[in-house]
């Protein structure tokens, strides 16, 4: 590399902006990330080099995706750069008789360049050949992956990368209340549902995140969430303060849901409930869990009285 060529704008559009970003993406990609069979145990064993192409194609695109990201080059001059790669490709005919892998593994007598048969023999052509390869496999994932997905995708590395963080998140109920298969969605919403689940259960992040999950419905949230390494632990911010709050909150949630309560009922909330910190989603799921066993035992009109065990047994838990 010539000194002017980092410094006059025509040398650096061409094989310059495309050079420093690939060997950049190479210092892990096929040296520090490589195919098994080229990790060998000392240089007097060969490399296997057939799946070159894999590693080298997956250099090229993401080289010349940053030439263009970092401003190196245009995005016009890339079109144009891109569509002469494809161009020699196709006229190339080399690739009548040898296969891509080819390539690869006679990569070490394709590397000198040939002024005779060169397009017969081919050259190192698993880098640019490869680089299309992964240029679809891009364009098939933009394509079959949902916008929430990427956008959750670039959260989570943005989350990861700042660490240590504290994440608060509201309407907790609403983001992971659920990992349906059927949503109708191409399984779109359990997929995220997934990828949240792995990245908050990451035994390697604790000490760098803590994750807080707001919800006025902590009874939605899916029961894999509601453990220990997630959200094991619950917090009620705004619960009752007495015995009145508590069996106004008893009333209120009991009328939302056409239940009435009777005064043996309502002096059992206060003596025994009134002094615990019970917010309106307890006391939803007290009254929803009672009026569910109301129903299986056939007692639809005696919701009060089995309202009186589910309390027992979902306060002795506390």
């Amino acid at each position: 590399m010539r000194e002017r060529d980092l410094i006059e704008d025509k040398r650096r559009r061409r094989w310059v902006a495309m050079l420093l970003p690939h060997e950049f993406v190479h210092s892990w990609c096929e040296k520090h990330r490589r195919p098994a069979a080229m990790v060998t145990p000392n240089f007097h064993t060969p490399e296997r080099t057939s799946l070159l192409w894999v590693y080298g194609g997956l250099t090229q695109y993401l080289a010349e995706v940053l030439q263009v990201r970092s401003g190196l080059t245009t995005t016009n001059d890339y079109m144009a750069e891109l569509a002469g790669e494809i161009s020699v490709l196709m006229h190339t005919e080399g690739r009548r008789w040898r296969p891509l892998e080819d390539t690869a593994i006679a990569n070490h007598l394709l590397r000198a360049f040939s002024p005779s048969w060169g397009q017969l023999r081919r050259s190192q052509d698993y880098y640019d050949e490869g680089m299309l390869l992964w240029l679809e496999a891009d364009a098939i994932i933009r394509q079959q992956s949902d916008d929430t997905e990427l956008q959750q995708m670039r959260i989570l590395m943005t989350i990861r990368a700042l660490g240590p963080v504290i994440v608060v998140v509201d309407e907790a109920d609403a983001v992971f209340g659920s990992r349906d298969m059927d949503s109708g969605d191409s399984g779109v919403s359990s997929r995220i549902f997934a990828a949240f689940a792995a990245h908050i259960g990451d035994s390697s992040l604790r000490g760098r995140e803590l994750w807080v999950a707001m919800t006025s419905r902590p009874d939605l949230l899916a029961i894999d969430m509601k453990r220990q390494g997630r959200f094991g632990l619950c917090v009620p911010l705004f619960p009752a303060l007495g015995p009145d709050d508590v069996l106004e909150l008893f009333t209120i949630v009991a009328g939302t849901k056409k239940i009435t309560l009777a005064d043996e009922i309502k002096t059992y909330i206060r003596e025994h409930l009134g002094n615990r910190p019970l917010t309106g989603s307890d006391v939803e799921a007290i009254l929803t869990r009672a009026k569910e066993r109301a129903v299986l035992a056939k007692h639809d009109d005696d919701v009060p009285a089995t309202c009186r065990s589910v309390t027992a047994t979902r306060t002795a838990r506390r």
